[in-house]
């Protein structure tokens, strides 16, 4: 299971999956674990995807991004994700461009 270190990573991943109109990262999200390769990029490159749209969001007082900023959230959940895929098998996919 994807293990969050604060609850807000999830509200902000959850917010970017609709935001950028995401069913396959919202289902794995929701889901809480990736099934298979596959799922596995699908996952990374939905973290690339947002870090562009929270640097577009930057200054706009998106609400969920204001407590830390979006630099310290888009760490703390590149950590979750990282830490998640790597410990699931799925260093290679992670780390691949």
């Amino acid at each position: 299971m994807i293990e969050y270190k604060f609850p807000e990573e999830k509200i902000i991943v959850l917010h970017y999956a609709k935001l950028l109109n995401d069913a396959s990262a919202m289902d794995i999200l929701e889901r809480g674990y990736v099934k298979d390769r596959t799922e596995a990029l699908t996952l990374k490159n939905f973290y690339w995807a947002m870090v562009d749209q929270s640097v577009k969001d930057q200054g706009h007082q998106v609400d969920i991004l204001v407590k830390e900023g979006v630099a310290a959230w888009m760490e703390y959940i590149f950590h979750t994700f990282n830490g998640y895929l790597v410990s699931s098998g799925y260093k290679e996919e992670w780390d691949t461009e």
